[in-house]
C-alpha cells in the first residue's frame, strides 16, 4: 500500500509555530533594525586602503667587518681600553692632598704670671776708724797715772764716726764686734759696753767682756743688731773697773775702741750702697692638653713678654723657657731694664719645639728668671724686701707642625672635595654595564685610624 507524503500549509497554525518560521522571521527583523540604524545617521563605510610610511636607511658602501680591538684603537681615548673580551672605561684621577688643618693641631694660650719680691738684702759691712781715748781723758786715771792706782771705776764715751756706706737701715740679721784694746797699763776686771744709736738716742744692745781685760790685751763684745734699726751714727759707751796697779809713765796709755761688723748684714729696708746681687725666681705653668706630650714642633706662635722693675736698683734679667728649645737650646730672653720701669718685647717661637720634661698629665713648663743687679757704690739709694720684679710672658697663637705623644681617640672631619671628571668624546651617553672605583688612600700621620668615605656624583 502506498503511503502518501503529508505537506505543511503555509497557511495553517502547524506552520506558523514551526521552528523555521520563528528564526527567519527573527533575522528579517535584525536586517531591518540595521538598515534602519544606518540611514538615520547617514554613516558609509571606506573601502580599505594599504598603510603607508617614511623611513631613512644608512647602506654601507664598504662590505668590512671591524674588530674590537681597531675600533678602540680608532677611538684614540686613554680612558677607554680593551681588557680581554671587554671594552673597558677606565679613568684615573688623582684628588689632592687631604689633610688636618692648622685648627685641629693647636693648644690654647698659655700664660705665665710671676710676681717676686727682693726679699732681705745684703749691705757689704762698712769699715769704720778705731775711737782711740788717751788716758789723759779719763779722769780717775788721769789722776793719778803715772804712780800708783787704785782700786776704781770709770766711764768711756766713744763717738764713732759716721758711716758712709748707708745712711739707715732696718737690720733682718747682723753682728756687731766692739774690739776693746786695754793700754791703760792696768788690768781691767770687769768692762761693760753699750752701743747707742745717737740719731734717734736709743740703746741697741749691751754686753761685757768676760773675765776682763789685762794690759796690753784686747777684749771682744758682740752685740747683736737683729730686728734693729740704726743709722750711721753710733756711740759707744764703756764702764770699766780696775783693781789698781802701778803705771811709770802716762805715754801711749790709752784705750781703744774698735767697730766691726761681723761680714754682710741682711737689710728689710735701708738706704744705702746696694752691692752686685742677683735673684733667681721660677714658675710652672700646666699645658692644657689632655694627652701627654713628647715634643711638639712649632709651625707658629709668639712669645710676649712684659717685665716691670719696681725697685730702685738697675737690672739686667734672663729669662729661660727650659721646655721650648730649638737646635737643643732653651728659648732664652735678655731684657736690660731700668729701676722703676717696664720693658715689653714680643718674639717669633715659630720652629721651636716644645718638649715638657715631664710626660705625666697635666704636663708642667717652667719659666726661670734671673736678675743680676749691678752694685751702686758710691751711691746710695733706697731699697725695700718689697720691692720687686713682676714678669708676664704669653705663648700666643700656638699651632703645631708636628706632634710626637701618645693621643686619645678623635674624630676629624674633612672638608668635601669635588673632583671633575673628564669624558670622551662620543661617550656622553654610554651607560656602563658594570663599574669599579679603586681609592687609594695613604695616611702619612704616625697614628692609625679608620676612615669613612661617601662618594656622591653624576
Amino acid at each position: 500500500m502506498v503511503r502518501q507524503k503529508k505537506t505543511l500549509d503555509s497557511g495553517t497554525p502547524e506552520f506558523l509555530e514551526s521552528r523555521l518560521f520563528k528564526i527567519g522571521t527573527r533575522m528579517f527583523l535584525g536586517l531591518l533594525v540595521i538598515v534602519a540604524f544606518l540611514t538615520l545617521i547617514q554613516c558609509t563605510v571606506k573601502s580599505p586602503q594599504a598603510p603607508q610610511w617614511t623611513t631613512e636607511l644608512v647602506v654601507p658602501l664598504i662590505n668590512r667587518t671591524y674588530q674590537m680591538d681597531e675600533l678602540v684603537q680608532r677611538i684614540d681615548q686613554n680612558a677607554v681600553q680593551l681588557q680581554g673580551n671587554d671594552v673597558v672605561f677606565s679613568i684615573t684621577q688623582e684628588i689632592d692632598t687631604l689633610g688636618l688643618n692648622g685648627g685641629q693641631l693647636t693648644t690654647p694660650d698659655l700664660t705665665y704670671s710671676l710676681g717676686q719680691q727682693l726679699g732681705p738684702i745684703a749691705i757689704d759691712p762698712p769699715t769704720v776708724a778705731p775711737v782711740t781715748v788717751d788716758v789723759a781723758s779719763i779722769g780717775p786715771l788721769a789722776a793719778v797715772i803715772p804712780g800708783d792706782v787704785p782700786p776704781v771705776s770709770f766711764t768711756v764715751v766713744n763717738d764713732i764716726p759716721p758711716i758712709t756706706s748707708f745712711t739707715s737701715a732696718d737690720i733682718v740679721s747682723g753682728t756687731i764686734y766692739l774690739v776693746i784694746t786695754n793700754n791703760l797699763g792696768v788690768d781691767l776686771d770687769i768692762v761693760s759696753v753699750t752701743l747707742r744709736d745717737q740719731l734717734q738716742g736709743i740703746v741697741i744692745d749691751t754686753g761685757s767682756v768676760p773675765g776682763g781685760i789685762a794690759t796690753g790685751s784686747v777684749g771682744m763684745v758682740p752685740l747683736s743688731l737683729d730686728n734693729k734699726t740704726i743709722t750711721n751714727e753710733l756711740e759707744v759707751t764703756i764702764a770699766a773697773h780696775t783693781n789698781g796697779g802701778t803705771v811709770l809713765s802716762s805715754s801711749g796709755k790709752d784705750i781703744s775702741t774698735d767697730v766691726q761688723f761681723a761680714g754682710q748684714f741682711t737689710v728689710a729696708t735701708a738706704t744705702a750702697e746696694i752691692p752686685a746681687t742677683s735673684r733667681v725666681y721660677s714658675q710652672i705653668v700646666s699645658l692644657n692638653e689632655p694627652n701627654a706630650v713628647y715634643a711638639a714642633v712649632l709651625d707658629s706662635g709668639q712669645l710676649e713678654l712684659s717685665i716691670t722693675n719696681n725697685t730702685s736698683l738697675d737690672a739686667n734679667l734672663t729669662v729661660t723657657f727650659a721646655d721650648i728649645v730649638q737646635f737643643g737650646q732653651p728659648l732664652v730672653v735678655q731684657q736690660s731694664i731700668a729701676a722703676n720701669s717696664s720693658a715689653y718685647s714680643a718674639i717669633d717661637i715659630s720652629g721651636y719645639e716644645i718638649r715638657p720634661a715631664d710626660s705625666t698629665v697635666p704636663q708642667q713648663l717652667a719659666i726661670s728668671i734671673q736678675a743680676n743687679l749691678p752694685g751702686t757704690s758710691p751711691n746710695q739709694v733706697p731699697v725695700d724686701s718689697a720691692d720687686g720684679f713682676s714678669v708676664s710672658a704669653a705663648l700666643r697663637g700656638l699651632s703645631f707642625a708636628s706632634v710626637t705623644g701618645v693621643f686619645d681617640t678623635t674624630d676629624v672631619t674633612i672638608a668635601p672635595t669635588v673632583q671633575p671628571v673628564d669624558i670622551p668624546t662620543g661617550f656622553d651617553s654610554v651607560q656602563l654595564v658594570s663599574a669599579v672605583l679603586t681609592l687609594q688612600i695613604e695616611n702619612a700621620i704616625s697614628l692609625p685610624g679608620s676612615l669613612y668615605v661617601q662618594i656622591a656624583g653624576d
